[in-house]
This record gives C-alpha cells, structure tokens and sequence, in this order.
C-alpha cells in the first residue's frame, strides 16, 4: 500500500503526467482508428519528453505497451502503439548520445556479430523471395524488433530500472489479461459487445486473444511476463499479494487460450523455476509458500472460469456438449491422428522439402506462407499457411545460414544466462535471471509450434536476459 502511495504522487508531478495523460489520448485516438489525431499526438508526446528530459518514462510507457499488439493505426501498415513509444525512446536515445559525445551501450560481440549475421541473411534472401515487397515489410519489421531488443539492453542498467521495467511488463499483463477474461466471459454470456469479433476457435469453445491478433500470441507474451512476474514473489511478504494475484490471473487467461503447447511450455517453466531455486540454494520453503498461494489463487479463477461461465457449465451453452470439446482439445495434445495435429505434420514436412530445395538462400522473409502450396503434400487441403515453428520458418525463409546464426545468438544467451547464475552473489538479480531464463525456455519451447519471430515481446525477453544477466556480474 506505501508503495502504491507513493506511485500516485510521482505520478501527479508534471514531467510524468503530462506525458502519461498525452499517452492516454495516443492510445484512445488508436482504438477510435482518428489518423491525424493519433499522429498529431505522437508529436506532442515527443516533444514532452524531450522538454522533461525523462527518456526512461518513455522505455517504460513503450514496454507497458508490449501487450498493445493490436491498438493501432493504419498508414500503409500497421503503426502500432509500441512502435511510436519505441521510436520516441530510440530518437531521446540518439540525442542524448550525440548531446554527450558518446557511444550508445551496444549488446557484447558474442551477441551483437550472430545478429548481424542473421540480419544479413535475412536481407539477402529478400532477392529470392516471391513476394519482395512484403519481405522488406517484414525485414523492416524484423529491424524494429532488434532495435527492442537494443534499447532494452541499454537502458535495463541497474537493479532499480530492473524493477521498473518489471513492473510496466506486469501492468501490461495486467491489462491484456483482463481484456482475455471479459473476452472468455462474453461469449459464454452473449453480452452483446464482443458478439462481432473473432476471438474463437471456430466450432469448439471461446478462445480470447486479448489485445493481440490470435490466441497463441497472447499466450506467448503470458509466458515472456509470468516466470518474470514469479521472480519478483520473494521481497517483503506483505507487498507481494498484488503481484501473486496478478501473476494467478495471467496463469487463469493463459489456460483460457487453450494453447496446448502453452499449456506444456507454462507447466515445464514452472518446474524448471523450483528446480533452479534448489540448485541455486535459495529458501526453497518460502518460495513454495508464495507458489501454493498463487497455485491456489489460479485454481480458484479458473474453476469460476470453466465451471461457473465456461465450457463446463452444467448442462452446456449454446446447444454444443463443451466438456466434450474440452476433452478433445486436450487429448488431441497426445494424438497425433488430431486434425489439428496431421495438418501441422504435413506442414512441416512441407517446411523440410522447401528446405531442402532452398537451404542456401532460404524463400525471402515471410515467404513460407507463399511457397507452401509448391511443396505440400497432395493430401494438405489448404494452399496458405504458416509454417507454425519458429525455426523451421527462419531455416526455410533466410537459409542454414540465417538459421545458424539465430541458433547461435540463443545458445550464446543461455550460456551467458547460466554462467551467471552460478557466478553472482546478488541473490535477488539471480531470482530475476532464473525467471528470465526461464520464460526464454517457455517460449522457445512454444515456439516449436508457433510464428513469433516479429513480435516485439521475444525480442524485449531476449533484451532483458541479457542486461538481468550483465547485472548480475556486476560488482558493486
């Protein structure tokens, strides 16, 4: 409660919410779809920074903003909220630098050259693509992300900024995660508002996205922020209720989403946090305390969910037998004569045939979709998909080249990650790593069945894991 006290007095002091009320009126000119409002306002909006000097406000408006995926403006594509508040942090950045006559903070050599070298591919095989205009699109898209990633690394710099940008992350979860469950109680209650979008999987049950653009990506960004969130569940105990009713109801919307491979990703993080607690000798009694509070916090929101709202309501909504669509949902996890399952086996074997005709220069970035009906098996039914794994996407659209170079960058994360795990004294920044590391595994993991590769909440992880683990080395 003092904590909160005194976040609404910072907040009432002109240089913070003067910005934050312009911010306001950015994203409701973006939900009302008003162009030249939306844009006159990011004007403003950098201009106040630029007059309060407060570059960090911005990074922390910019990360809450993660989970904005879809509040956005159309002016040939999609300006989304995060990108101007990026962009704003970037441009304060850049003065700054040239104001002071100095170098920006760039990521080591063993993560900044992989990168180079995966953007370079990535390029390149912009010439072979089929489509190249919308491959520089997404090249272009793939340069924001690596600009993320870049301002998280250099900002992210002691442990008070480590805490803050926690925070935005988790008031981001916060938002999203309450957009999924009016999304999930909706439509089990016909409330009118939601009727006309689509936040389902069509013939089974309501499947909410919360402000992204499909439930997998909601899901995904739930595994970047909730191991974070449970690295922040070992400060002073009367404090912490907040944050473990927050990170509960992310768990609640994240089984919501039925992700199965969310689902496996969340349970496998879960399991990997306690058992680097042990390893690393923290108290593993107090920690398990604070899990069963928040294990039992997500029990109870989901069984409202599921049982009170949702598809195991007694008697059934809307003429369907839920429960049984529920079952099959999960069964299909382990079947794979699952339709949802063949289709993403012929999918990949697609991906490998189209790998192997291409594996030098790859089909151009976002290609897959537009090649796959050359390589598909005569049984797939459809001509344009997603290839639906991170890596065999990255393989078959920039080459083995690209694709060893963003193989690299990630083993040279965890192994930095690790080294200093075991290498810190900092206890607390040791929990924060832990919980980083872990989302990076939750997410990779998803990402064997899922498209993430230009969705700014991965590169922000990837950013924060390496500056947590900077910090972590640090001597005071």
């Amino acid at each position: 409660m003092k904590n909160l006290q005194l976040l609404i007095q910072k907040i009432k002091e002109p240089r913070i919410f003067g910005p934050i009320l312009i911010y306001l009126l950015l994203v409701l000119a973006a939900i009302l779809k008003l162009n030249l409002a939306f844009l006159t306002l990011a004007v403003f909006l950098l201009v106040s920074f630029f007059y309060f000097k407060n570059y960090l406000l911005a990074f922390y408006l910019a990360v809450f903003s993660l989970s904005f995926d879809q509040i956005y403006i159309s002016v040939g594509f999609s300006l989304k909220i995060h990108m101007v508040v990026f962009l704003i942090t970037f441009l304060l950045l850049l003065y700054n630098h040239v104001k002071e006559r100095r170098l920006p903070t760039l990521p080591p050599r063993a993560f900044s050259l992989p990168l180079v070298v995966f953007l370079a591919f990535a390029l390149l095989s912009v010439y072979f693509a089929l489509d190249q205009t919308r491959s520089l699109r997404f090249f272009a898209n793939l340069v924001y992300d690596l600009t993320v990633f870049g301002i998280v690394f250099a900002l992210v710099a002691d442990s008070s900024r480590v805490l803050k940008t926690i925070l935005a992350l988790l008031l981001g979860t916060l938002v999203t995660t309450v957009v999924a469950i009016y999304q999930f109680v909706a439509f089990y209650l016909d409330i009118d508002f939601y009727t006309k979008v689509n936040i389902l999987n069509p013939g089974t049950f309501a499947r909410p996205k919360g402000i992204f653009d499909h439930t997998n990506f909601l899901a995904n960004f739930l595994l970047v922020s909730l191991p974070i969130g449970l690295s922040v569940l070992v400060d002073k105990t009367r404090e912490n209720w907040w944050r473990i009713f927050l990170v509960g109801a992310g768990i609640s919307a994240l089984a919501i989403t039925f992700s199965r491979a969310a689902w496996i990703a969340l349970l496998g993080a879960l399991l990997i946090f306690i058992f680097g607690t042990v390893i690393l000798r923290f108290n593993l009694v107090a920690l398990l305390s604070k899990f069963a509070v928040v294990g039992l916090t997500s029990l109870v929101m989901l069984v409202v969910l599921l049982v009170a709202i949702g598809p195991l309501q007694f008697g059934g909504l809307r003429g369907r037998s839920h429960v049984s669509d529920l079952e099959r949902r999960i069964s299909s996890s382990v079947d794979p004569e699952a339709t949802t399952n063949t289709e993403r086996l012929q999918i990949w074997q697609a991906g490998i045939k189209m790998v192997k005709a291409n594996w030098l220069t790859g089909v151009g970035l976002e290609n897959f979709m537009l090649r796959y009906h050359d390589y598909k098996l005569p049984e797939a039914k459809r001509d344009r998909v997603q290839a639906h794994n991170v890596y065999l996407q990255i393989l078959a659209e920039t080459g083995v080249f690209g694709f060893w170079a963003f193989l690299w960058f990630n083993i040279a994360l965890i192994v930095s990650a690790l080294l200093s795990l075991f290498q810190s004294k900092d206890w607390q920044m040791r929990l924060v790593v832990l919980g980083s590391l872990t989302a990076v595994l939750a997410v990779s993991f998803q990402n064997l069945t899922n498209s993430t590769l230009y969705y700014p909440h991965t590169w922000f992880l990837y950013g924060f894991l390496l500056a947590s683990s900077r910090l972590a080395l640090k001597k005071e």
